[in-house]
């Protein structure tokens, strides 16, 4: 979120105030969508929340999205995990929440889905969101354009439905949904475990 402070009525059920363990200053669980490093923009994540919510609501599945800074001295898997524990994303009983996860200063980004999804969002349904929606966004310096379609075809995907991929998008890809896109100045390749071609000018 860009300085402006969410409404009170998006505090709805299941997005309580609550501390994380992942680390000092991880942070609140207060909408669906956290923005720590004040990248998205204001009205963007506002109605973000309003749809993640009614998703919720009337479908069914909890999806959370965090962007920070940095995982700090976690891997981004570890982070996700704690957050997506701490947090309590989705209902106890059946393990329905999902969090899209982006540490924009690391360059990585992680799709972390509890166990009673995994069948309605597999790991490769998860890596093909990552590479052919979100991480071209990424390449493009759009945050709020990266989580709005990432939110996208995340919740058409546990709908049931087929989300409309970009032709450029891969069919299949690796069963980690852990990704990693370069900035204008790339750092080594050894840093990293998959690599783009920044776009031409």
């Amino acid at each position: 979120m860009r300085r402006a402070a969410l409404g009170a009525g998006l505090l709805a059920r299941g997005f309580g105030l609550a501390s994380c363990g992942a680390g000092s200053g991880t942070p609140e669980f207060t909408a669906p969508v956290v923005d720590a490093s004040n990248a998205i923009d204001d009205s963007v994540e506002q109605d973000l929340n309003a749809t993640l919510e009614q998703f919720r609501v009337s479908v069914g599945p909890q999806v959370a999205v965090l962007v920070i800074d940095s995982t700090g001295n976690q891997s981004i898997e570890d982070y996700g995990i704690d957050i997506a524990r701490e947090w309590g994303i989705g209902d106890q009983q059946r393990d329905d929440g999902v969090l899209l996860l982006i540490a924009l200063d690391d360059r990585t980004l992680r799709i972390e889905p509890g166990s009673g999804i995994e069948g309605d969002l597999t790991d490769v349904e998860a890596g093909r969101i990552i590479d052919g929606v979100v991480v071209p966004e990424l390449r493009n310096d759009d945050p709020t354009a990266a989580v709005a379609a990432g939110v996208q075809a995340l919740i058409t995907e546990l709908s049931g439905e087929t989300f409309a991929y970009p032709d450029e998008a891969p069919n299949s890809t690796t069963a980690t949904t852990t990704t990693l896109w370069p900035t204008r100045r790339p750092r080594p390749s050894h840093t990293l475990s998959r690599a783009w071609q920044a776009k031409e000018a």
